[in-house]
């Protein structure tokens, strides 16, 4: 348990699911990487739910362990991934060697499942965690509506596109088309656990629904076999004078490679020369 129960992801996802099946609930002495590291290895923790950030920073951890390792064992590493991740059928060599000990040093080897909520996830982290062995998989929720969907499929070509699922029992999902246009737009989302009333101000009122759905503020694609993709949100959109839609959150992972760089925000600014150009 790393999200805090007033949070709705640590209090549906964490302690409502898992108390009702009566599982234990594990507590790190902090949220430090090194403790939670050595509660996992130690209780022998079998799922882990957690921000994108916990995520990421795993992933940066891992791949400045590997640069460090041989050539040899950068190529052990490089085809472990891509067993994992179906990129190579061929099994390697002392392939559940080599994943026990990877894991043995970040949250043990006895975990059967991730989620990450709460924000956007890139692709790039999906690969590596998936890719050494950790089911990682996302979700989407809300404080007003509780969790509503999580991608929950067993194949790792599908945990891999990024959806956040298809919808749970009692949740509709609808796609309101923007005035920005295209196939995406605005996530509404209808179900029994969306709050009813809220203050505002010091004044309680009715929630402010759309026909009984709310809407999210997140921007929304869906495929053909009905999984959801979260682009970006709505008030963050950078669109170019030919009317492409920018997403930051999509954007934000490559700039991370870059070394020596500790902050960053991508914004559009307006262009003062004579092109046509809108945002730069």
């Amino acid at each position: 348990s790393m999200i805090p129960f007033h949070h709705i992801f640590g209090f549906v996802a964490i302690f409502l699911w898992y108390s009702s099946w009566g599982s234990a609930l594990v507590f790190p002495s902090s949220l430090a990487p090194a403790d939670i590291k050595m509660i996992c290895q130690k209780v022998g923790i079998t799922q882990v739910y957690s921000v994108p950030l916990f995520w990421n920073n795993i992933v940066k951890e891992l791949e400045n362990q590997f640069s460090l390792e041989s050539t040899d064992k950068q190529l052990m590493i490089k085809d472990l991934l891509d067993y994992n991740l179906k990129k190579n059928l061929i099994e390697p060599k002392h392939r559940k060697i080599i994943q026990k000990t990877i894991q043995n040093n970040i949250l043990g080897d006895k975990v059967k499942f991730c989620i990450s909520g709460g924000g956007f996830l890139s692709k790039h982290t999906l690969e590596i965690i998936n890719g050494i062995g950790y089911p990682l998989c996302n979700g989407f929720g809300m404080t007003e509506i509780g969790v509503t969907s999580v991608e929950l499929s067993s194949n790792v070509e599908d945990r891999l596109k990024n959806s956040i699922g298809k919808p749970l029992f009692g949740v509709t999902y609808k796609i309101e088309p923007t005035e920005h246009g295209g196939t995406q737009g605005e996530l509404l989302v209808k179900s029994k656990t969306i709050h009813i009333r809220e203050i505002v101000e010091g004044v309680e009122r009715e929630t402010n629904l759309n026909n009984g759905y709310f809407s999210t503020g997140d921007i929304c694609d869906v495929d053909d076999t009905g999984r959801y993709y979260i682009k970006g949100r709505i008030k963050d959109i950078i669109i170019n004078s030919n009317g492409e839609n920018i997403f930051p959150d999509q954007l934000e992972p490559y700039f991370k490679k870059i070394a020596n760089i500790k902050a960053f925000t991508i914004l559009g600014i307006k262009a003062k020369d004579d092109s046509n150009k809108e945002y730069v």
